[in-house]
């Protein structure tokens, strides 16, 4: 309808020509009310997440941190129980030989001296030795009042011996270097013949000491020469130890390959530091005659369990990591990594943790807790039971610490192995990643906040459910599938991203199953040590090693011995010859560097150091001589073994740019491959150096001679019992 011109039309305001406002609904309307939800439920659902991720992140980490203590104690187990093993053989081997016709000379020597006439000069420059520097010194690693009459020896053996070698200086190493003071007696006749031998196993073991003992109990030869030379170990002032145990556990056994081994205890003539002995009969034929004593170095021992070459450097345990050794007593057989590095904080805490202020002061001035700090812990509790665990308790020092502990089980001695490492440096990760959790978590919130009044009323139930199997992926959960829901672009968004998590799936299993192909491989081509710099970046890996000893071994007709069997038949024998040489080195202590067919390089002491490293190769090449007799005797072949050995300085390391491949070269490894063809026949040869080292050992006949280095060298062939060559 329509005005008339004369009709006027109602009244209107400004409000009624714009569109009304929708009302605020407050805490009732839908938008409000989906930003409520999405904010609570981003909340909520942050909250459970980083709490089961920092529970779940806090149970992961402590477990790995539990087993990287538990492999750590292990290997450092079996580093120590290697040590004293190796250290077992060395005495056995030392004891033997050279020993009996020494300890004889000596025993002579002592006993023509038992009636000689001591000077006054040298009693007086006796009394002012003991006076001045001997109880001084030891008088401030003990307790109590000390005094030097008690000390001064009285019998003239002792006292001539002591003057004219244990006086001569106040450095142990000086008086190590001395062969003949030119007093003319009988005993430094025997001392000028026999000294070096000993001399050179002290520099080349580390030993503290090495004694030559009679039966009665006499010391007639110290390798240092200190103040128990000459002494009576079952009556004189330094009876009732260790070395007085083991000398007659070693006389009772009756018994030429018998080790006995005493703990660690503070010994007086070394001015009351930790000492351990290793004792060894020396047997002329079937009678003992005497025994030969080693006396442990403490220092070995610390630097095994710092995992360093040097006992004062801690390495790969972390800033509060630390493994050390602790005997039946409850004191430490290895030194705190605390107080070599930072003597003061040591001393505050072990203090706090009881251990009683003189105590301390003696560690602090000695600068080893060996024998002197107490353990007081249930992980040493337990261990010292017999029990193999982890826990978390508190150290010897207060700290709260993971704790992995078991029995050390080495040479009869009752000692414990324990790993730890503080909480506060295991945890850090977790709580770092607590810390993250809760600044992502408000990045969130404040995004959902800001998003959700936007968008609130756009993103429904499908996209929720596709944020959930994000996240689940992003926490490691991959394969997570989501429901797709409707069919509409979210509902397509559901199906690529369930495609997408399957595939990632596949390939982290692909992944995973061919890394650890890679490291099964990668294990049976290097070390366990150049693998891991490998696989850091390394790539040109390449090292010196001193004392090596290599065999080059060939087992020659299998080819022609083949040539008759079929392809299965050829490989099934080819296998057997080659488990047969794997289980002789592993029975020798040989490893293998490089085996192509029926040949073989071999090492000894090139990935462990070991003394009776020339010893080891010699078996080892003997054993697989005598297993491919018994391979021709099974299997009516002819085949026959040509090796050749030599010792000296190797190089080791990666060669190859588009392949890896770890070898050995170096003057030692040319010599052992030239060693194999000198006379043209099968057999075992060795260098002059070997055969200098195989003394007493193996028998050999010299098969020819060899050009080296502008010389000729002479080469030999070891020789079986029957008469035979090897």
């Amino acid at each position: 309808m329509t005005a008339d011109a004369g009709t006027p039309l109602p009244a209107t305001t400004s409000a009624d020509a714009s569109p009304r406002p929708p009302r605020w609904r407050g805490v009732g309307s839908i938008q409000t009310k989906l930003l409520v939800m999405l904010l609570l439920s981003s909340i909520i659902a942050a909250a459970v997440v980083g709490f089961f991720g920092y529970r779940s992140g806090t149970e992961a980490l402590r477990e790995t941190s539990f087993a990287r203590l538990t492999d750590l104690r292990e290997q450092r187990t079996t580093a120590v129980r290697d040590y004293v093993e190796s250290e077992r053989a060395a005495a056995i081997l030392n004891s033997q030989g050279i020993s009996i016709d020494a300890l004889a000379a000596f025993d002579e020597g002592y006993d023509e001296l038992r009636g000689t006439n001591v000077s006054n000069d040298d009693r007086a420059a006796l009394q002012t030795y003991y006076t001045d520097v001997f109880v001084p010194k030891l008088q401030g690693a003990s307790d109590g009042e000390l005094q030097a009459e008690s000390f001064v020896p009285t019998s003239p053996a002792r006292s001539y011996l002591q003057a004219n070698y244990t006086i001569a200086s106040e450095d142990f190493d000086e008086k190590l270097a001395i062969t003949d003071p030119g007093d003319g007696s009988e005993w430094t006749e025997a001392h000028r013949r026999y000294h070096p031998f000993y001399r050179e196993v002290v520099e080349r073991t580390g030993a503290e000491d090495i004694f030559l003992i009679n039966l009665e109990g006499d010391i007639v030869y110290s390798a240092y020469k200190g103040v128990d030379l000459g002494s009576n170990i079952k009556r004189g002032e330094f009876r009732g130890g260790g070395l007085e145990k083991v000398f007659d556990e070693a006389v009772r056994s009756n018994s030429r390959d018998f080790v006995a081994v005493a703990d660690l205890e503070l010994y007086q003539p070394s001015y009351n530091e930790p000492t351990g002995f290793l004792a060894s009969p020396i047997a002329d034929g079937s009678e003992i005659v005497g025994v030969y004593v080693s006396q442990i170095p403490i220092t070995r021992l610390n630097s095994i369990m710092t995992g360093d070459q040097r006992e004062d450097v801690v390495a790969g345990l972390g800033r509060t990591g630390e493994t050390y050794l602790a005997g039946p007593d409850n004191l430490m057989r290895t030194n705190s990594r605390e107080l070599i590095e930072d003597p003061e904080e040591y001393a505050e805490h072990a203090v706090e943790r009881g251990t009683p202020e003189q105590t301390v002061e003696r560690i602090i001035a000695a600068g080893s807790s060996v024998m002197r700090q107490p353990i007081k812990s249930e992980a040493q509790n337990r261990a010292a039971n017999g029990e193999t665990g982890t826990m978390v308790t508190t150290d010897y020092l207060g700290h709260e610490v993971l704790d992995s502990y078991g029995p050390a089980d080495v040479g009869g001695l009752n000692w414990t192995v324990i790993a730890k490492m503080n909480t506060e440096e295991a945890f850090a990760p977790v709580q770092d990643f607590a810390r993250n959790m809760l600044l992502a978590t408000a990045v969130v919130v404040l995004l959902i906040a800001a998003a959700s009044v936007l968008m609130a009323r756009v993103f429904t139930a499908p996209l929720q459910r596709l944020l959930g199997g994000v996240r689940a992926v992003a926490a490691g959960d991959l394969g997570a599938r989501v429901d797709a829901g409707s069919r509409d672009e979210f509902g397509d968004l559901g199906a690529a991203f369930n495609d997408m998590s399957a595939s990632l799936r596949s390939k982290q299993d692909l992944l995973e199953a061919q890394q650890q192909e890679n490291e099964a491989l990668l294990r049976t081509m290097m070390p366990e040590s150049v693998m891991t710099r490998y696989r850091g970046g390394e790539t040109g890996i390449a090292d010196e090693h001193q004392d090596v000893t290599v065999v080059l071994a060939d087992v020659e007709g299998f080819d022609d011995f083949a040539a008759s069997k079929t392809t299965d038949e050829a490989l099934t024998l080819l296998e057997g010859l080659s488990r047969s040489v794997s289980e002789v080195a592993r029975s020798t202590g040989v490893e293998k560097v490089r085996a192509s067919g029926t040949s073989f390089v071999m090492s000894s002491g090139l990935v462990v150091q070991r003394v009776d490293h020339v010893r080891r190769a010699a078996d080892f090449a003997v054993g697989v001589a005598q297993a491919v007799d018994r391979f021709n005797t099974q299997n009516g072949a002819a085949l026959t073994l040509r090796s050749g050995i030599d010792t000296g300085a190797v190089r080791s390391g990666l060669l190859g740019q588009d392949g890896v491949v770890y070898n050995l070269w170096g003057e030692a490894v040319n010599l052992a491959y030239r060693l194999r063809s000198v006379a043209g026949e099968p057999g075992v040869y060795v260098s002059d150096d070997v055969k200098e080292q195989l003394v007493g050992a193996y028998m050999v006949q010299q098969a020819g001679t060899l050009a080296s280095g502008g010389t000729e060298s002479p080469v030999w062939r070891l020789v079986t019992e029957d008469g035979g060559h090897d």
